[in-house]
């Protein structure tokens, strides 16, 4: 089976909350390797960072399957999305975090000329090829889709702390909303944030 990643943010040798990530990595490893024992994040990011981690905003990237594989450290800069796309794939399943992007990636190359996509599953909306979305209604609330393709760590944060709220968003009702926001672990909220006439139709 393909081994799972997660992805953590470090700035200057510190960490994000790693507990989200704690709770994602032992449900994958039970669910899909049959783990018994947790892991600790902590342990294998102080071992990882001991070694010397480079200034400013780094990516850690722990693969793993029953056991954690690797760990890499990893610069990290902010990607530049100003433009998106809409693409279909009803049959899409990334409910885990696998290191496996392969089909991510070809929707991503299929409309080479904008910066990324979003997946629409069964005429909904759901993620960007590497973030969680939301998107603001008109009556200023910020709208995530229910079934995203994966649920991630920031997505949970921003549910939990009632910034963002769950819901479906047809695709073809996209006239009722006001601005798309696109969020990860590495990418905060508010850090990447387009107008709806960045995006296009390439379905």
């Amino acid at each position: 089976m393909c081994r799972c990643v997660e992805t953590i943010r470090l700035c200057d040798g510190r960490w994000d909350d790693l507990s989200p990530h704690d709770r994602r990595m032992d449900r994958t490893r039970r669910e899909l390797f049959g783990a018994t024992e947790p892991l600790s994040l902590r342990r294998v990011l102080t071992e990882a960072v001991g070694g010397g981690c480079p200034p400013g905003v780094v990516k850690a990237r722990v693969e793993y399957d029953l056991r954690v594989r690797s760990v890499e450290l990893l610069p990290y800069r902010r990607p530049e999305i100003r433009s998106l796309a809409l693409v279909c794939d009803d049959t899409i399943d990334y409910g885990y975090k696998f290191c496996d992007r392969s089909r991510l990636d070809a929707l991503r190359a299929s409309v080479p000329e904008a910066d990324d996509v979003l997946i629409v599953r069964r005429g909904l909306l759901t993620d960007s090829s590497f973030c969680n979305i939301a998107l603001l209604r008109e009556d200023g609330r910020w709208i995530t889709p229910e079934r995203p393709l994966l649920a991630g760590t920031m997505r949970d944060r921003l549910l939990e702390s009632g910034v963002l709220r769950p819901g479906t968003i047809p695709a073809d009702e996209l006239h009722a909303y006001r601005r798309i926001a696109l969020f990860n672990a590495m990418n905060g909220w508010g850090t990447l944030s387009l107008g709806m006439e960045a995006l296009s139709d390439g379905r």
